[in-house]
C-alpha cells in the first residue's frame, strides 16, 4: 500500500550501537522499500527508533529526536508511512522525529517482509493500509480484536496460545498474507500475553 500503519510490541535485551541497527521491519529491496529500527541507545539502555525510506537507491531518514524506546522490557511500537512521510509513536504516544535526505516515498518491492530480525521477541504484529490516527493507536494498542477504524487491518499475527504460528489472524488480505517463523520460536512470556516469536516473515 502507499498509505500504511505497522504495529508491534517488541523487547530487546540491549539495542544496538549503530543507527537502527536492531531491525523491527526490513522490506528493503534492490535500493527500494524500507526499514525500521532502534539503535544508539543513551547510558540508561533507551535507543532512538529510525525509519528509513528507500527509492530508486535514494534514501530519506526519520529518526526520533530522543531515545524513546526502553531495553529490557515489552514496549509498543507504531510507525506510519504515508507516500515521503513517516511518523513513530511507542507506547501511543507519538513522537518528535527529525528528517535528513531527499524526500522519497519507498519504492516497490515484492518480496518478504521480516519482522522482528533484530529484537528477542516480538507480539501482535499489525499491518493496516493506511493512516491509524493518534487516539487509535493509543486506544488500541492493547484491544485483542481491533476494529478498523480509519485504516483497513490487512494483517495480523496474534501469536495466540496453544498453537503459536504465523497465520494471519483476522486481516483482510487472509491466508494470502500467512508469514513463515524464522530462527525458532520462544516460548516465555514478555510481561504478559501469549508466547512471541524471534522472528516473522509476510
Amino acid at each position: 500500500p502507499t498509505s500504511m500503519t505497522l504495529e508491534s510490541f517488541v523487547w530487546a535485551d540491549s539495542w544496538g550501537a549503530g543507527p537502527g541497527s536492531s531491525l523491527v521491519f526490513d522490506a528493503l529491496q534492490d535500493g527500494n522499500g524500507f526499514l525500521v529500527g532502534v539503535g544508539e541507545p543513551d547510558e540508561s539502555g533507551r535507543g532512538h527508533v529510525r525509519v528509513e525510506l528507500w527509492n530508486n537507491g535514494t534514501n530519506q531518514v526519520i529518526t526520533t529526536t530522543r531515545p524513546a524506546i526502553e531495553s529490557g522490557m515489552r514496549q509498543h511500537l507504531a510507525i506510519s508511512v504515508d507516500g515521503n512521510l513517516a511518523s513513530i509513536w511507542v507506547n501511543g504516544l507519538k513522537e518528535e522525529t527529525t528528517s535528513v535526505g531527499a524526500a522519497v516515498p519507498p519504492g516497490p518491492v515484492s518480496g518478504a517482509m521480516k519482522i522482528g530480525e533484530g529484537v528477542e521477541r516480538i507480539d501482535d504484529v499489525r499491518v493496516w493500509g493506511g493512516i491509524r490516527t493518534d487516539t487509535e493507536i493509543l486506544a488500541g494498542m492493547h484491544v485483542l480484536e481491533p476494529a478498523p477504524d480509519s485504516a483497513t487491518l490487512l494483517g495480523r499475527y496474534s501469536f495466540d496460545a496453544p498453537q503459536v504460528s504465523a497465520e494471519n489472524t483476522g486481516g483482510t488480505a487472509g491466508s494470502a498474507w500467512n508469514g513463515g517463523l524464522v530462527g525458532g520460536q520462544i516460548s516465555t512470556i514478555a510481561e504478559e500475553g501469549p508466547p512471541v516469536t524471534h522472528r516473522l516473515e509476510v
